[in-house]
């Protein structure tokens, strides 16, 4: 069904019923006119007939058929009809419009059969000596209280007819104009019905389009005026809905925003809903990239893909401990799993949050290795100075060249102890002061830092074969800690003579990187595989620990150059190939920063 608008509806209507209650209306009208006018006319020929017919009996009293002849046709001529006496046998005795010598018997006519039998007859019938459709009255002539013929008067109908239609057209014309002003009239009022419609439905589709702060134009009239102050309240109401859906929408964003955990919605298909940025840290994806993608899709991991579906299908809560890899990155992620439900109870999905403990663990794992390493790094020299102190004491000492040797061992392995103290406490030291902010930074030079660093181990480095060379600008600045700098290079400087060949040169470049200063020790030794690379800074952490002990390392001097770098507010980083060298490159910040205190 075709849909219109609500004027082109009600206008159609209005005029179809407008045209139908004016024809009915002027159809009635012109029959109650024409039977009105044929009355009028039967009793205006029944009048004449009765005058004629009280001044036919002298005529007929003469007995001469032309005197009656004559006075019919005066007669028709004033009374403006057709005059005819018929005898009582039917017979037409005169006519004003016909010679009766040439009209038959009349006496089958009703009008004149009535008559001749004393009454007053009229008659509306077609004339076949006029060939027209014609009006009779005819009346009895009496005398002595018989019957002597029959006077009749006739008029013709187009007579009437034409006055009819004259009438017809007038009133055809009359209800054309009526119709026509009409039909303005019903526009007019379709357009009054129809425009507060119009206007409304403008205001509901501005509601639609959420310009709920729209009032609609209240209408004068009762039902209008009703359905608008409606629709007016419905978009105040809805406006106030949205509004606290929307600041609830926002203070969850905000929340799911500032949380440190994830949390990843499901459907019950394992289909994303929602996904803050804190879920796509640990897990190596975009929050505004899996758009209503499969979970499995978007984080391929078996664990999490099992213990989603675990939830899914038994109800209950679940926890579990997955491990991401991203490259070579490995994040250990705890996982809270439970299902999502709707007012009715009914499941509808999973609710995930994920605590990134990567770092944490990593922690537990360097702590024990701390442990065990610092146990195993001070049991050592401990227990052989003990056993040569027990040696010793068992006979040994009689030996003069015996105990010379053992007391030799037992003070290089005191040195040892000593050394590993000494890192430890300088360790202990460089945090507890970077954590208070107590290291004192100042604006300074590179260059003769480096040069003082590259002074303590140039012996070693000679006696070695090992060459320095520095490429340090005299002008390049920093903020630091000198001599706190002067040791980690020192220190970075010391592993690269340890590791590298005799023969090979050691470079030292010092540039500035953007708004960035970087110094980088670079060494042609054995190099370090990658896997070792992320652990390295780590406490007594060693690649080879039977030589790194062989040349004298504590394991903590890398440590202590992570430490005093984080101080200055830089980073230290590495890059190696083995058999090729390794490189280790110190960030600092550039310029002349505010002093630090």
């Amino acid at each position: 069904m075709a849909i219109r608008r609500l004027l082109w509806r009600l206008f159609p209507t209005y005029l179809l019923l407008i045209v139908i209650c004016s024809a009915a209306t002027d159809f009635f009208a012109w029959r109650a006119f024409r039977n009105l006018y044929y009355q009028r006319t039967e009793q205006s020929l029944r009048q004449r007939a009765g005058l004629i017919g009280e001044d036919i009996h002298s005529p007929l009293d003469t007995g001469r058929r032309a005197e009656v002849e004559a006075f019919c046709r005066e007669a028709a001529r004033l009374g403006g009809c057709r005059v005819t006496i018929i005898l009582p046998d039917g017979a037409v005795l005169a006519e004003s419009s016909q010679d009766p010598e040439h009209m038959y018997p009349h006496s089958d006519r009703p009008e004149v059969h009535e008559a001749l039998a004393g009454r007053t007859a009229t008659a509306v019938r077609h004339s076949y000596t006029l060939d027209t459709d014609m009006m009779y009255v005819a009346v009895p002539l009496e005398q002595g209280g018989r019957v002597i013929g029959v006077l009749r008067v006739a008029m013709p109908m187009s007579e009437i007819d034409a006055a009819t239609r004259t009438v017809l057209v007038q009133i055809v014309v009359a209800m054309l104009v009526v119709v026509l002003l009409a039909a303005l009239l019903a526009l007019l009022i379709s357009r009054m019905i129809s425009r507060p419609l119009e206007l409304i439905r403008a205001g509901a589709q501005r509601f639609a389009r959420g310009e709920l702060d729209h009032r609609l134009a209240v209408p004068p009239v009762e039902e209008l005026a009703a359905v608008a102050q409606t629709l007016n309240d419905m978009a105040g109401q809805l406006d106030q809905k949205i509004r606290t859906v929307t600041s609830h929408q926002m203070q969850q964003a905000a929340i799911l925003a500032s949380m440190n955990e994830g949390v990843i919605a499901v459907d019950p298909d394992g289909r994303l809903l929602s996904m803050n940025d804190a879920a796509g840290a640990p897990l190596s994806i975009q929050s505004a990239s899996v758009g209503q993608r499969l979970l499995h899709e978007v984080v391929r991991n078996s664990q999490l893909d099992a213990l989603v579906r675990e939830v899914l299908a038994d109800g209950g809560p679940a926890e579990a401990e997955i491990s991401v890899r991203a490259g070579w990155d490995e994040r250990i992620v705890q996982v809270h799993a439970t299902v999502l439900r709707d007012p009715e109870e009914r499941s509808i999905g999973a609710l995930l949050v994920f605590n990134d403990v990567t770092r944490l663990r990593r922690l537990e794992r360097v702590r024990q290795d701390f442990v065990a390493n610092v146990s195993h790094e001070l049991k050592t020299p401990i227990t052989s100075i003990k056993g040569f102190v027990e040696t010793l004491r068992e006979g040994a000492i009689d030996e003069p060249e015996e105990a010379k040797r053992f007391l030799e061992i037992i003070a290089s392995q005191s040195d040892r102890l000593n050394s590993i103290i000494e890192d430890l406490l300088a360790l202990s030291r460089i945090e507890e002061e970077a954590q208070r902010k107590e290291i004192p930074l100042s604006p300074g030079t590179l260059e003769p830092v480096i040069r003082d660093a590259v002074a303590l181990h140039q012996a070693r480095a000679e006696a070695k074969g090992v060459a320095i060379e520095v490429d340090a600008p005299a002008d390049l600045s920093a903020r630091v800690n000198g001599p706190l700098l002067e040791q980690a290079i020192a220190n970075l400087l010391d592993n690269a003579i340890k590791y590298s060949d005799t023969g090979s040169a050691i470079r030292i470049v010092a540039a500035r990187d953007g708004e960035n200063v970087t110094v980088s020790v670079q060494d042609h030794g054995c190099g370090i595989p990658a896997e070792h690379l992320p652990r390295l800074f780590e406490r007594f952490y060693r690649v080879d620990k039977a030589r790194s002990r062989q040349l004298g390392g504590t394991g903590l001097g890398l440590s202590i150059v992570k430490h005093i770098i984080a101080a200055h507010g830089g980073s230290v980083s590495v890059t190696s190939t083995p058999g090729e060298g390794s490189t280790f490159t110190i960030h600092l910040a550039g310029g002349i920063p505010l002093t630090n205190k």
